[in-house]
């Protein structure tokens, strides 16, 4: 299968459709025009590289260009979520589509995906502290959440199969 590259054209259709929406007078379409359609643009010529051109490499730059840029086009209705858990999500969305395409293993899909999800939910598992902080001697408090990462990203490159 001959592999076709859609990247340079689709950036430069994106780019020339973000700059003609600019200069337009569709007053709807101004409040989308700003550096979260740059971001969307790049993502999907990304993506329409990888499932078009056959480049299975380029799934997840492309769903973590979409995902960030759809983040901040959503900030407001997004904004009662942890940051973290939004970015981890979509990044174990791409690994999850790019694990489909390639047919590698799963259990870092999995533990991201578990992760994020704990993240995102925190606020109702947990209530409205969050994570349960650690208090040593007073002074030094710690919350579990980086110690969560670090032990996960430690099982993922030590331990993988």
């Amino acid at each position: 299968m001959k592999l076709k590259n859609y990247f340079p054209a689709i950036i430069l259709i994106g780019f020339g459709l973000y700059y003609f929406l600019g200069d337009s007078s569709i007053l709807f379409l101004k409040q989308y025009i700003g550096f979260p359609a740059i971001l969307l643009i790049i993502g999907v010529a990304f993506l329409i590289q990888a499932y078009k051109g056959g480049h299975t490499d380029s799934i997840l730059p492309g769903v973590i260009f979409t995902g960030i840029a759809l983040q901040l086009h959503f900030s407001e209705a997004l904004q009662s979520y942890s940051e973290i858990g939004k970015f981890l999500f979509i990044v174990a969305a791409g690994l999850f589509l790019q694990t489909m395409k390639s047919k590698a293993g799963m259990l870092p899909v999995v533990l991201m995906f578990s992760l994020s999800l704990l993240l995102l939910f925190e606020q109702f598992l947990f209530g409205a502290s969050g994570f349960p902080k650690f208090v040593i001697t007073g002074t030094l408090s710690f919350s579990l959440e980086p110690l969560l990462l670090v032990v996960t990203g430690v099982i993922l490159l030590f331990f993988k199969r």
